[in-house]
């Protein structure tokens, strides 16, 4: 997107993108490059400017007027081409809308699993290995499968409405249990049949069911594994790719706290044997 003419000044003081409702003015949503271009504009905002998700746009002879809110935000990683632009407001990385609370899993010694996100730290339990270089992004946390595993404080009600959940995972057996919440459900696990992803969040009474994907993430392989609710309907992702999906009339209440890498009773066999890294939790539905 560009003005008629981007390298006149007066052009981009007269070419306005302005942002409403609190949301950014522009917002590029990746897997985009920086043949994406944005040019020769002036965008005002209250609130975000420029939203980088996933995406390494460039933003060239620009002016983002933002000052009281943030000028451009991006994911850890994801920075956009700036080319002779002038930014009004704050610049920052990590601004990933709707992330509450991510785990990097990059510390070297421990036990705490910091929250680069807010004040979510993860507590570890038993004797999990840190990996600084063995991981799909940096650092990634071994898991023995016997009784290790990370624990937080409440985090997020599946009732309350919309929610994401990411996470890179290597290892695991059928079984085994990425992601759940205390005395709760099984956010994201592989099937005890055969290893596929599935999810036992589910509604109550006749009409809940738990959601099971044909696509198996214990085959050793690196898989970035995710559960989507958007109100309506459950998806599951694997590798970012649509791999199963349905709909249930609503999602239990639930106030607990979560367990990363075990079954949310502690029960055996649902303990995670095998890496998880780069684990990601937002209040909104997200489309990997």
């Amino acid at each position: 997107m560009r003005s008629l003419d981007p390298n006149d000044p007066a052009v981009v003081a007269g070419t306005i993108i302005r942002g409403r409702d609190g949301s950014p003015a522009v917002t590029f949503s990746g897997p985009e490059s920086g043949g994406c271009v944005l040019a020769g504009l002036t965008i005002r905002s209250t609130t975000v400017g420029v939203s980088c998700r996933d995406a390494v746009p460039t933003i060239r002879n620009c002016v983002v007027d933002c000052p009281d809110g943030i000028a451009v935000e991006f994911w850890i990683g994801h920075e956009p081409g700036l080319v002779d632009c002038t930014l009004l407001g704050r610049v920052r990385e990590g601004g990933d809308a709707g992330l509450i609370a991510y785990w990097k899993f990059d510390e070297t010694a421990g036990a705490i699993a910091s929250d680069s996100q807010g004040e979510h730290d993860a507590n570890v339990v038993g004797d999990p290995l840190w990996e600084p270089a063995g991981g799909k992004v940096a650092g990634a946390i071994r898991l023995d499968g016997i009784d290790d595993r990370l624990t937080t404080g409440f985090l997020l009600n599946p009732a309350t409405g919309p929610f994401s959940v990411f996470a890179w995972v290597k290892g695991g057996a059928p079984g085994q249990v990425v992601l759940s919440q205390a005395a709760g459900a099984n956010w994201l696990m592989a099937s005890s049949s055969d290893g596929a992803l599935m999810t036992d969040l589910k509604s109550f009474g006749r009409q809940g069911r738990s959601l099971t994907s044909a696509t198996v993430i214990t085959d050793d392989a690196w898989h970035r594994v995710g559960l989507v609710w958007d109100g309506t309907s459950r998806i599951l992702y694997v590798d970012d790719i649509e791999v199963a999906e349905d709909t249930q009339a609503n999602l239990p209440d639930s106030p607990g706290g979560l367990y990363i890498g075990a079954g949310c009773n502690l029960g055996a066999g649902t303990f995670w044997n095998g890496l998880i890294d780069d684990v990601r939790i937002y209040d909104r539905a997200v489309k990997p």
